[in-house]
């Protein structure tokens, strides 16, 4: 029983009006129990006998009361079933109307297609119980299950033996009994369809025993109690399933046509956008219209939108890809392979898909390994962890630490032919030999279930082997097969025979194992008993099959002549249209059908699919059929829903006595069916010559052409491979003229589709025939190319003796020796060699053949072309020769032929990356080992100064780095910044690589060109760890860089306790001040670290007298409510973008009603920290900035997003780019004016008392350009990203006195309009009393080597201040100055007066640099 879901706990969104109609439907269903209690409450307990059915008046009341027995979801794949059944029992959206429905819920069962115990009807059976017990409603019901007949039932084994007993004892009888409770209940089961295989024409049959829920809850469901809803969900592709639940209410959850289901889907992609920051950073204006044309491409498939959305955040996939997404699941998933799987990744995890599609339970990751291990006993745990991490995005966790397809549609696409590519197309028959070949090694100790599986895996291996020889491989394997029946019954029949021809016991005392071997004959033991005791002649199955159906459809003459004579109606259908006609047709009883002919039964009845007797019968072979129901008058031409005749059906199924019978009782030669297909169409693509010559005599058109274009002898080149009888009917075709160049809609030629399907038969007979030896298709490519890009070196030597051109090329550049290069048949490659094709041909991206050799690893290709001369120092457009190549996809030997050919193993890429970088980066240990044996470089550096081992302590990949070590790397070799891989290892907290390179004696006092240490790197990123590693080590607790901040202040500032707790019992000193005169317990009061502060005063630190509470602090004492009562907001908005590249800032001032807005943000919410970011950065290869804020960001967000159900009459586009203003913008910030006009009254009289500056924040967005100052631009550095547009925030502080008299008169000297611009902002701050604007600017940044350089406190270059000056200065002189440069102007605005500064700034204006840590 699954009493739990996979999707518990995952975030749910919109879906509120199903939860209303399942809400409707419980309380109807409770009114229609309060009709029906009185009645069942007269009606004495029934308790019937072992194979009763209950009378019918039980369930007279529910019958005529309700419209509906329950509740039916029907979805396509991914259309979020399961994620609504699981959010109906566990909400996790409390505030919502559906919160409560999860307490009517009485049991629920989730059917999963990868868990073939959540398929057993027998378990099923067993968790109802568990959980009706366990639920507490019903203590009578708990005391009724007690009863050892009914525990007896319930005994594993004889549960599944007899399900319908047990559902009925169990289940159905004990709660009919009981009081109906003041609630209606529902009993829940997801993915009802789960297990059921149709078939073409197949549907649901009854049995005496239900093989699967479905079955058992379509037969029994009419008998629940009348308060009591049956909720299920099924694929509404499943058609049988929705059939027989009709009298359910259906509820459709992606139909487009309604108007509710499409703002579901926009709803999500809104919510999700509204409530991950992650996705809003990818948001500008211009990708908002690629998600509106995402909500139209998903029609209204979640797990469409899901993918395409995870993949943005992780970024996969750039929101601008969307237009090139294919608009089916089907599609997405061959996109997402493609991007996911490079090269040659995707044979190499393929065993283990094809392992977990063969499986029937969830395996662990043991399991997996164990089984795959046993096609590749070379393989250890570590190489199997890899490819599983491959695997990662499309694998997640299952129960107990398996590992589980992300989605059972995905499952299906990798095993579905007609939509997955041969790539990725997997093979369960190679997994199912795995598995069995795992159960071998164990075989035993194998359990009886165990045992089943054994047999289970060796019978749909497709090992081409006798029964008998399996049995023998079982026993010879030692598997206990001899109890294996005991407990419990295979439904496999196949199963089953294996096991008792491997030596199972099947005993005269287990009638039921002896029954299942005869079951076929031992349905019912009379008709005629129950026809004599009062049963109906008419009588329907839960199928709508009648007696008289079953017995035509078994074969049964007696009986269908008994019930025929007892006046059962002929003309009565089933649940799918089938009258005993057409079932005994399909079946092929001819005697049943002269009966029912000779009885004037309806002989060209249709039934839903529009078969009649005639069509069944032509379709599976039945000649005698076909003859008897052609002499009883049927029509020859009827067709079905598709538009198939019966001539086309025996066509294709190579019945030549059926095809000439139909063409001799008048059959349309060349009736079509809706694909425009004819029966020599057809009869071609099979290879039934002696059909299509037949087709041929009696007036069938040759080159009819289908809906593709193909006519007969397209497809018979296409589909068919050249085997015996094959090639006899492109011959023939081509003898009664059909057209051998004739050209699909494709432009393919059957000479063309035959060189790609390598049948050289076919090809001789086409060329011979006249065919265009150089045709092209649609794509450039000729019968030459293609057979050159399968490797069919015998169609090759025949198109070139029939004189094909060499010197085609096509769309992508490429040569035909080009294209044999890379598909890796040497003999096709020297025959195009020496036909004379240029061996250093280059294509569109620079790759000659020996590149395209190289990459695919064709050892001997790379030989041939080398002899012939290929150039090994030839360099494609990315400046790559075939040695990178080769060593890039780890082909061994292909890099050795290159070595020993002289080929030049230090060569770099544009890239900067040699040979030894990338195979060292991938992990080709051997390849490296080969390379540094031939003089690589080991300390070779990249284009950005960053040597390999620099890389590897980058990426942590230990075993590599540790080779290195071991061969001679330099572990002090550093990048441009002077950063060594101990610099690195610190900062990304990588611990082991931080141990490794001190085992190998690296300086853990080295320093960069600012003079830090790994110490401050690690404190910086709080890894408590490596500070105590270093530390032991010897480093120096006190190192100071080139501003005088030591590894205790810089970790004071970011808040790590643990850091700083270590430092100071290690003999950090507390007191210690950098240049500016900051301490660690000043900088923690500032950033508002109260604990830090405390441990700093225990180990002796001077507390600050005096100093005003941080704005953190304030703001955390403060309610919402008082912050929004107390301080009307103003967002501020600047519409410049990333893409901006002017520098000009515009401002937009926004606003939302009633939403509480804070006016000050602490340093640790400015890129500056990493308090917040260290998770990021650990799990980043290289931290990137971000604009995240701790206490702003999710108010700022909410005041500029406009409420969602808010949006009337705007499109969705809108609605996104509503989203997407805060992440186009470079910071928002929101002051209140009358906080703001209270601080600048006040007086600046010490430094630790000065005006906060911190309440106004500047951002500053930074441009391309090497000087990285934060402490993410630090990483970005080391990392060699571009810092072209990222954002940066920096905390206003005290302009003070640090500024200098002298500096102020340059101003004046220089540019008197500077300090009217100054003056003006002074005046204009007077009068404010509403709102207040921060314009925004962007500027270069100072490097400072992870130290954030503010520029509050200087202007240099290109960066400006553009902060307030206080009314009142410490420095009178200051005072004078800007009195005596009054603006006599004063409507002068904010904006103008910064753009004046902006326009006008000064490079040569520079005050005495002070930085924050």
């Amino acid at each position: 029983m699954a009493q739990t879901s996979l999707l518990q706990g995952k975030r749910f969104y919109c879906r509120e009006w199903v939860f209303n109609k399942i809400q409707l439907c419980l309380q109807e269903k409770a009114n229609i129990s309060e009709l029906t209690s009185g009645v069942n409450s007269t009606q004495p307990p029934l308790v019937p006998d072992r194979g009763a059915f209950i009378p019918s008046r039980l369930t007279a009341g529910c019958t005529k009361s309700g419209n509906a027995w329950g509740v039916l979801l029907v979805g396509g794949a991914g259309s979020g079933k399961t994620a609504l059944c699981t959010e109906l029992l566990w909400p996790t959206r409390g505030q919502k109307a559906h919160y409560s429905l999860h307490q009517q819920s009485l049991a629920f069962h989730f059917c999963r297609a990868d868990d073939s115990d959540t398929l057993c009807v027998g378990g099923f059976i067993r968790g109802l119980v568990a959980q009706i017990c366990s639920s507490g409603r019903f203590p009578e019901y708990e005391e009724k299950i007690q009863d050892p007949a009914v525990q007896r039932i319930l005994q594993f084994g004889e549960c599944e033996r007899n399900p319908i007993e047990a559902f009925k004892r169990c289940v159905l009888l004990p709660l009919l009994n009981m009081k109906p409770p003041q609630q209606s209940l529902f009993l829940l089961v997801d993915s009802i369809d789960e297990g059921c295989q149709f078939g073409e024409g197949e549907h649901l049959i009854s049995s005496s025993t239900p093989k699967t829920i479905a079955e058992l809850l379509v037969s029994h469901h009419e008998l629940l109690p009348p308060w009591l809803l049956l909720i299920c969900s099924a694929r509404k592709q499943n058609k049988a399933i929705t059939k027989l639940l009709r009298r359910f209410h259906k509820i459709t959850l992606d139909d487009l046509r309604k108007a509710y289901i499409v703002k579901d889907v926009q709803q999500y992609i809104l919510q999700r956008l509204d409530q991950e920051e992650a996705l809003r950073q990818h948001l500008t204006k211009e990708t908002a219209e690629m998600l509106n044309q995402l909500h139209i491409k998903s029609s209204g498939c979640f797990l469409y939108l899901e993918c395409v959305l995870d993949g943005v955040v992780d970024n996969l996939i750039m929101l601008r890809e969307i237009r090139d997404i294919p608009g089916t699941l089907n599609g997405l998933y061959l996109w997402l392979c493609q991007r996911l799987f490079i090269r040659k990744q995707f044979a190499k995890v393929q065993p283990i898909l094809n392992v977990i599609l063969a499986t029937f339970k969830p395996l662990t990751v043991k399991q997996l390994y164990h089984a795959v291990w046993t096609k590749n006993m070379t393989l250890t745990m570590e190489e199997f962890q890899k490819k599983v991490e491959i695997l990662s995005k499309l694998l997640k966790d299952g129960i107990g630490n398996t590992k589980i397809l992300f989605h059972n549609s995905f499952a299906e696409w990798l095993l579905d032919v007609k939509h997955c590519t041969q790539k990725y197309l997997c093979n369960a028959a190679e997994g199912h030999r795995m598995l069995a070949m795992s159960y071998s090694c164990q075989a035993k100790h194998l359990k009886s279930l165990q045992v089943h599986d054994f047999a289970l895996h060796l019978v749909h291996s497709n090992l081409q082997i006798e029964p008998f020889n399996l049995a023998l491989w079982m026993i010879w394997n030692g598997t206990p097969t001899k109890d294996s029946l005991n407990t419990s019954i295979p439904r496999d029949q196949q199963v089953l025979q294996l096991l008792v021809k491997a030596g199972a016991d099947v005993n005269n005392e287990d009638t039921h194992a002896s029954s299942i071997l005869h079951q076929a004959l031992e349905k019912e033991d009379s008709i005629r008993t129950l026809l004599d005791n009062g049963a109906s002649v008419n009588q329907c199955d839960c199928n709508g099959k009648t007696l008289l159906a079953n017995a035509a459809y078994s074969g049964n003459l007696d009986v269908v002549n008994l019930l025929i004579s007892r006046g059962a109606n002929m003309e009565l259908e089933d649940n799918d249209g089938h009258t005993p006609l057409t079932l005994a047709a399909r079946q092929g009883h001819t005697k049943v059908i002269n009966c029912l002919v000779g009885c004037q039964a309806n002989i060209n009845h249709t039934d839903q699919d529009g078969w009649t007797a005639l069509r069944s019968a032509a379709w599976g072979g039945h000649s005698e059929v076909v003859s008897a129901l052609l002499y009883g008058g049927a029509k020859v031409n009827c067709t079905d829903t598709d538009g198939r005749a019966a001539l086309r059906a025996a066509a294709w199924g190579g019945h030549e006595g059926i095809v000439l019978n139909l063409l001799h009782h008048g059959a349309e030669v060349n009736r079509a069916d809706n694909d425009g297909r004819t029966a020599l169409i057809a009869a071609s693509y099979m290879g039934h010559r002696e059909i299509v010559e037949h087709l041929l005599d009696h007036g069938a058109e040759v080159d009819h052409e289908d809906v593709d274009g193909r006519t007969a002898l397209s497809v018979a080149a296409l589909c068919i491979p050249a085997r015996k009888g094959h090639a006899s009917v492109v011959s023939l075709l081509i003898d009664r003229g059909a057209k051998v160049d004739h050209c699909d809609k494709d432009c393919m030629t059957p000479l063309l589709v035959a060189s790609y399907e390598g049948h050289v038969d076919i090809v001789n007979l086409l060329l011979e025939g006249g065919a265009n030896v150089d045709h092209t298709d649609n794509n450039g490519h000729t019968p030459l190319l293609a057979a050159a890009s399968m490797g069919h070196a015998l169609v090759v030597n025949t198109l070139l003796f029939w004189g094909a051109a060499v010197d085609s090329i096509n769309s992508e550049g490429r040569t035909v020796l080009s294209i044999a290069s890379a598909q890796g048949n040497v003999e096709v490659v020297k025959t195009l060699l020496d036909r004379g094709l240029d061996e250093n041909h280059r294509d569109d991206a620079g790759w000659t053949p020996l590149h395209m050799a190289s990459f695919e690893g064709n050892q001997q290709v790379c030989n041939a072309l080398i002899e012939q001369g290929a150039h090994c120092l030839a360099v494609d457009n990315d400046g790559r020769i075939p040695l990178i190549l080769a060593t890039q996809e780890g082909h061994y030997d292909c890099v050795k032929v290159l070595l020993e050919n002289k080929s030049c193993i230090d060569q770099r890429g544009y890239d900067g990356r040699s040979a030894l970088r990338v195979a060292a980066l991938e992990g080709y240990k051997e390849i490296v080992e080969l390379l540094l044996s031939h003089g690589a470089d080991i300390d070779h550096k990249d284009a950005d100064g960053r040597p390999t081992l620099y890389i590897l302590a980058l990426e942590n990949q230990l075993a590599m780095a540790e080779y290195f070590l071991e061969n001679g790397a330099n572990l002090e070799a550093c990048d441009t910044e002077g950063r060594t891989p101990l610099h690195v290892s610190c900062w990304q907290g990588h611990l082991e690589m931080v141990n490794l390179l001190i085992t190998y004696h690296a300086d853990v006092n080295s320093c960069d060109n600012e003079r830090r240490s790994g110490l401050q790197s690690a404190a910086w990123q709080g890894h408590a760890k490596i500070v105590q590693c270093l530390i032991e080590q010897g480093a120096q607790v006190d190192q100071t860089c080139n501003q005088g901040a030591t590894a205790l202040g810089i970790a004071a500032q970011e808040g790590h306790i643990d850091v700083v707790q270590l430092l100071l019992e290690n003999g950090a000193d507390p007191n210690h001040a950098d240049q500016f005169g900051r301490t660690a317990i000043k900088v923690a009061s500032k950033t508002g670290h109260s604990v830090i502060l405390k441990l700093l005063e225990k180990y002796g630190a001077t507390t600050l007298n005096g100093c005003n509470i941080s704005p953190v602090q304030r703001m955390e004492t403060k309610t919402p409510m008082t912050t929004t009562s107390q301080m009307p907001s103003l967002p501020i908005i600047s519409s410049s973008s990333s893409s901006t590249g002017e520098g000009d800032v515009q401002l937009s001032v926004r606003g939302v009603a009633n939403e509480p807005m804070h006016a000050f943000s602490s340093p640790s919410e400015s890129p500056d920290s990493t308090m917040y970011d260290q998770k990021s950065s650990k799990s980043n290869k290289s931290p990137v900035s971000s604009n995240n804020s701790l206490k702003t960001t999710s108010s700022t967000a909410t005041a500029q997003t406009v409420p969602i159900d808010s949006f009337h009459g705007i499109t969705h586009t809108e609605r996104i780019q509503q989203l997407s203003l805060h992440c186009s913008q470079i910071r928002q910030s929101s002051l209140s004016a009358s906080s703001i006009t209270k601080s600048i009254g006040q007086k600046l009289s010490s430094p630790s008392c000065d005006f906060n500056w911190s309440q106004l924040k500047l951002s500053l967005k930074s441009t391309k350009s090497k000087n990285i100052v934060s402490a993410k631009g630090l990483m970005n550095d080391i990392n060699g990203r571009s810092t072209q547009g990222q954002v940066l925030g920096y905390e206003m502080t005290q302009f003070g006195k640090r500024m200098s008299n002298k500096s102020i008169e340059n101003i004046s000297m220089k540019d008197p309009q500077k300090l009217m611009a100054i003056d003006s902002i002074q005046h204009k701050r007077e009068q404010c009393h509403n709102h207040f604007p921060i314009q925004q600017q962007k500027c270069l940044e100072k490097k400072r080597n992870g130290i954030m350089t503010n520029p509050n406190y200087y202007l240099q270059g290109n960066q400006v201040f553009s902060g307030r000056v206080p009314q009142t200065l410490q420095n009178e002189s200051h005072q004078d100055v800007l009195q005596n440069n009054f603006v006599e102007n004063t409507d002068l605005y904010l904006n103008q007066d910064l753009r004046l500064q902006i326009e006008e700034s000064d490079p040569e204006f520079n005050y005495k640099k002070e930085t924050p840590l």
